[in-house]
This record gives C-alpha cells, sequence and structure tokens, in this order.
C-alpha cells in the first residue's frame, strides 16, 4: 500500500475541516512511504492546521522518518517555521 488514505488526501489537498473530522477515527501511526508519518506529511505540505489537528488528536511528535527526521526536524530543514508547533 502506498499510504494514501482520505486523511492523507485531505491533508495533501489543504483540507483541515475534513482532516478534523477523519483524524480521530484514523490510523494516525500509520507509516507512508519514506517511513514519513501523517504528521510529517502535513509538515511537508504547509498545512498548519493539519498539523494542530493531529497533534491534538494524539499523533506522536517524535516519531522519525527513514532519514531520522522527526516532524520538527522537517519543519526546520524545510523552511516550514509556521508548521514547527
Amino acid at each position: 500500500a502506498d499510504g494514501t488514505t482520505p486523511l492523507s488526501l485531505a491533508i495533501m489537498q489543504g483540507h483541515p475541516q475534513i482532516a478534523e473530522l477523519l483524524a480521530p477515527r484514523s490510523d494516525l501511526s500509520l507509516k507512508l512511504p519514506g517511513d514519513q508519518s501523517l504528521l510529517h506529511l502535513a509538515v511537508h505540505y504547509g498545512q498548519t492546521e493539519c498539523v494542530r489537528i493531529l497533534v491534538e488528536a494524539g499523533a506522536k511528535i517524535d516519531v522519525v522518518d527513514v532519514n531520522l527526521r522527526t516532524p520538527l526536524h522537517l519543519a526546520i530543514s524545510e523552511k516550514k517555521k509556521a508548521a514547527a508547533l
């Protein structure tokens, strides 16, 4: 599986209202390609509202991807300062 879920699509397409409905019912520990989490995905796409939603829904903030980057490391390396809660 490529990790595409309704929640990942809502994050990538910038629909925080949908993400807010789906997050409590979703597997927030889902691993995407590159071992990235949904939180990594939200940071990568600069979806700060989705980052907040995922964190409030219980997404782990210390999960690392294949490059051993946490979502915070990703936010810093991609200069997405607003996503660095």
